[in-house]
């Protein structure tokens, strides 16, 4: 979902006259940040899946470095406030509900099968696990269908998405001055 609005936020950005280029430029750092976390969570997803590794504990740890990660890609570039607080808002969600459900993401029944699946996929088994009554904070877990792109979402990946959005159309534009966002 990240790598869509980032690639919108391209698209939009580019159709008003934004510059790629203008992103060289710009005072936001710590891009490799979001890059790594990435990586570190499709990788350790990807090892506890075919059992190359067990899920615990150093999946946690794992993970938990994955939204550490993230906090420090948003107190580095706090001062696009938009930004901070929308996929900060996010993050802190997601990582909310999987550590309150034993870091899982809990998934609606409902959205599975919107999504045209029974249950979840067996790779997806190691970071999922589908809501019952004893989930926490169900609200945060995936509950929301993505018509078109065959998945789910939680209200944080919209939020962070929202924020990468935000962020990549300001910068391109070259009109995301940290110094004009603040009162």
């Amino acid at each position: 979902m990240l790598t869509l609005a980032v690639l919108l936020a391209v698209l939009a950005s580019l159709l008003t006259g934004g510059r790629l280029r203008n992103i060289q430029s710009c005072a936001a750092r710590g891009f490799s940040l979001p890059v790594a976390a990435l990586l570190l969570e499709t990788a350790s997803n990807g090892l506890c899946a075919a059992d190359v590794l067990p899920r615990m504990p150093w999946y946690y740890v794992l993970l938990a470095n994955v939204y550490l990660l993230c906090l420090f890609f948003v107190v580095l570039n706090r001062r696009y406030r938009s930004f901070s607080a929308l996929f900060g808002a996010g993050a802190l969600a997601n990582f909310s509900v999987i550590a309150a459900n034993d870091f899982y993401m809990p998934v609606g029944e409902r959205i599975l099968t919107l999504s045209g699946f029974s249950g979840i996929p067996a790779a997806q088994r190691i970071a999922y696990r589908i809501a019952d009554s004893g989930t926490r904070l169900r609200f945060l877990g995936d509950i929301l269908y993505i018509p078109g792109l065959g998945g789910f979402a939680s209200v944080g990946d919209c939020l962070m998405a929202a924020g990468v959005f935000v962020l990549a159309f300001q910068l391109m534009r070259g009109n995301a001055s940290p110094i004009s966002e603040r009162p």
